[in-house]
């Protein structure tokens, strides 16, 4: 069954805690007028005092107020930022050049805050994105916006139902959340309709049914592309606002069956760098060696797939020595051979 994955209320500008407080309070409303939502989350630009975002987090509201770029990172204050848990931070990267600075930034904050905290950092190359999806969120307009966990939605139907089974869901849920909001006083910004898993949620049955092949064997890449296709027509025949990614996702920690495929080394690194060429979100939730120069190696073909595809791809990795790590809220992960 379908359901929100996160309500998320954008805020640009904002004149202080207070008024932070109230807007949360807003979201807390309006998760209570709706069904099934996972979680609510507060993107917010502008720079806010510590004991406003460490109460905010405290209340298991998410919150994505760091957004920086990657050559003006001050590490004290990224880390006590992520030290308050629920807290996520988007590093936008301009270069090549700037590259190198990913893996010691990884490792810093892997050594003094641990690796779970890398879950709640990623890399924006090619431009920051109106999204609900944490960490890469940077709102640009002021409303609510959702996404939503619709993958068992699409198992065992032919691909070429596709679309009006994603068109049905996101009209309902899009609906109800347009209605409800406006009735609040919040406007409604729409639906990043991105196709996500989550655990048993796995989207890799869809994948393989539009490739009519396995994961990650040659003809993938076309399954990619048709998902995506079927997502934007989708939207479309909604009539519905969007906004965001609007794309297959395929974060490694957050699906079963991906992370089978990468613990059994079929699914490597250079397969999940080499997808966001075809319109993949980018590299999510992986778990890479503790090797720099594989780091920046991965970074330059992420800045290629950018360059081809014209938009914005992201990186969230979780560095490790071993073939396997332990993090919080996803289980185990596994690293993934170059």
């Amino acid at each position: 069954m379908a359901r929100i994955r996160a309500l998320t209320l954008m805020i640009p500008e904002i004149s202080g805690c207070s008024s932070l407080f109230n807007e949360v309070r807003k979201l807390t409303s309006l998760k209570r007028e709706l069904r099934d939502v996972w979680t609510i989350r507060v993107s917010v630009g502008g720079v806010f005092a510590e004991r406003c975002i460490k109460e905010i987090a405290e209340k298991g509201v998410l919150i994505a107020s760091y957004h920086s770029h990657l050559k003006e990172v001050e590490l004290r204050g990224l880390v006590n930022y992520l030290s308050y848990g629920n807290t996520y931070a988007s590093l936008k990267v301009s270069s090549n050049q700037e590259l190198d600075l990913i893996p010691e930034i990884l490792e810093s904050l892997s050594n003094i805050l641990g690796a779970d905290s890398l879950t709640r950092v990623a890399f924006s190359i090619g431009g920051e994105v109106e999204s609900p999806y944490f960490p890469l969120s940077f709102p640009k307009r002021y409303g609510v916006a959702v996404s939503l966990r619709y993958a068992d939605e699409l198992k065992g139907l032919h691909p070429d139902d596709y679309v009006k089974r994603v068109s049905s869901v996101l009209s309902m849920y899009s609906n109800e959340v347009e209605g409800k909001s406006k009735r609040l006083g919040v406007p409604y910004l729409g639906v990043d309709a991105s196709l996500s898993p989550w655990m048993d949620e796995s989207v890799v049955p869809i994948v393989e049914a539009a490739s009519r092949a396995s994961i990650p064997s040659v003809g993938i890449a076309s399954g990619i592309r048709a998902i995506n296709k079927a997502i934007e027509e989708a939207v479309k025949r909604a009539s519905i606002p969007s906004l965001g990614f609007n794309e297959l996702m395929l974060p490694v920690g957050e699906d079963n069956i991906l992370k089978k495929l990468v613990s059994e080394g079929k699914l490597r690194l250079h397969h999940l760098t080499m997808y966001p060429a075809y319109c993949v979100a980018g590299l999510d939730m992986v778990g890479v060696p503790k090797d720099k120069e594989l780091i920046v190696r991965a970074g330059r073909d992420l800045i290629t797939a950018h360059e081809v595809k014209g938009r914005p791809v992201g990186m969230r990795i979780i560095i490790t020595e071993r073939p396997r790590i332990e993090i919080k809220h996803f289980g185990v992960i596994p690293m993934a051979l170059p």
